[in-house]
């Protein structure tokens, strides 16, 4: 399976999904103009990693900042993971947030709640 890598830009994450290399990563903000054409591969990638995934699967969630369209986007994204799990897969969602952004740390935990996930809370300075 072809990794997806997608460059930071000013308005859109950093995504590395690598089944190969077992990196799973989103960083940076979240504010594209369309959400849909942005998220669309993500979901197609997640959708098919599902068929055949690794035993283990850790994602590393490292979102400053993202508008209420891209709320629903990662929710959409930490759902797709949430079947996996339910599948019997180990699925580990590390939530690193600015240690001063409490509404960060609560989202997080928001997210947790909705989908069922394991989460891990990084503060970071």
């Amino acid at each position: 399976m072809r990794p997806l890598i997608i460059e930071e830009q000013d308005d859109t994450l950093s995504v590395i999904l690598d089944k190969g290399n077992n990196q799973f990563e989103f960083s940076g903000r979240s504010l594209p103009e369309d959400v849909t054409s942005f998220y669309e591969p993500i979901y197609n990638w997640l959708e098919e990693y599902m068929v055949s995934p690794n035993p283990k699967t850790e994602v590393k969630m490292k979102i400053d900042y993202f508008n209420s369209a891209s709320h629903k986007a990662i929710n959409q994204l930490l759902e797709l993971l949430a079947k996996l799990s339910k599948k019997g897969n180990v699925v580990v969602v590390k939530w690193h947030y600015m240690k001063d952004d409490e509404d960060m740390l609560e989202t997080g935990k928001d997210y947790a709640d909705l989908t069922g996930l394991n989460f891990e809370y990084i503060g970071y300075i």
